[in-house]
């Protein structure tokens, strides 16, 4: 199958060259749309806990940086556990 697809493009590169040059063009055109958004409390579950625990955080410490991310679940750990408790 591999040798048969072989022989295809070494016969015809032109179609090949279209071929990958369409491609080429709808990824383009779809990679426009693809947007992304930095602001991290529209990931979250709006109805959850950890919700609540990243506004507590923000309260502690004023801003998100990047070491953050190593100790959020050591914030999530005892608000579960708080949780857990009350009932």
């Amino acid at each position: 199958m591999i040798e048969r697809l072989l022989r295809f493009a070494c016969s015809r590169p032109r179609v090949v060259l279209l071929a990958a040059a369409s491609v080429l063009a709808v990824s383009i055109l779809l990679v426009v749309r693809v947007s992304f958004d930095p602001n991290i409390v529209r990931l979250l579950p709006r109805n959850g806990l950890a919700l609540g625990v990243f506004d507590d955080y923000l309260q502690q410490f004023g801003t998100f940086g990047h070491a953050s991310c190593l100790i959020a679940p050591l914030l999530v750990l005892p608000a579960l556990l708080k949780e857990n408790n009350r009932s």
